[in-house]
């Protein structure tokens, strides 16, 4: 019967003696049925343990490594900061609370400079217009809105600037040759 067995059944039978001898005397003998004629040939093999290292069974059981599917894409809350910015530079974002707080996980951060740097328009106003604070010992990013109330005093301290620079334009001089140079650009960084 020995003589008819095949070349891999041969090997997996070598591969199966291994294993057992590998592992404690009581699995051994709890493992093996004694009307298996292997058996038979298990029971006659030395009972000494084999130097080489064999990786036992339970860590064939055990999950992989790496981690486990999930449904959250890396720097999800990155990719929510970056969003915001894009809706408030597009105004859809008037009725949302002019405060604004993400709770980031490391590397969140680099992720929003890695974004926007590829987004020269959106940097540029995030930059410009956009507040925002970055507490990077607790991973935390407030972005703070202008509100009403800061878009009327914008516009009140522009008029006041305006009017001044007006008034020294019509004079004479070194400071009214100056202020005839003066172009309102906001927050831009074109220069004229």
């Amino acid at each position: 019967m020995a003589h008819s067995l095949s070349h891999s059944c041969v090997i997996g039978f070598l591969a199966c003696v291994a294993l057992l001898l590998s592992q404690p005397q009581q699995l051994v003998s709890t493992a093996i049925r004694p009307r298996d004629s292997i058996v038979q040939f298990c029971d006659a093999a030395p009972q000494t343990r084999s130097t080489e290292q064999v990786t036992p069974p339970s860590s064939f059981i055990n999950p992989p490594l790496t981690p486990p599917p999930t449904d959250k894409k890396p720097f999800a809350q990155a990719r929510r900061v970056i969003a915001l910015f894009k809706d408030i530079q597009a105004g859809k974002n008037t009725k949302q609370d002019p405060w604004a707080e993400f709770q980031l996980v490391p590397g969140d951060y680099d992720e929003i400079e890695r974004l926007l740097s590829h987004d020269k328009a959106l940097s540029g106003f995030v930059k410009d217009k956009l507040r925002h604070d970055h507490d990077r010992e607790n991973h935390r990013l407030v972005v703070r809105m202008p509100t009403g109330v800061h878009e009327l005093f914008i516009d009140g301290v522009e008029d006041t600037i305006r009017s001044q620079l007006k008034a020294i334009r019509s004079g004479s001089g070194k400071a009214a040759s100056f202020a005839q140079k003066v172009r309102p650009a906001r927050s831009t960084n074109n220069a004229v």
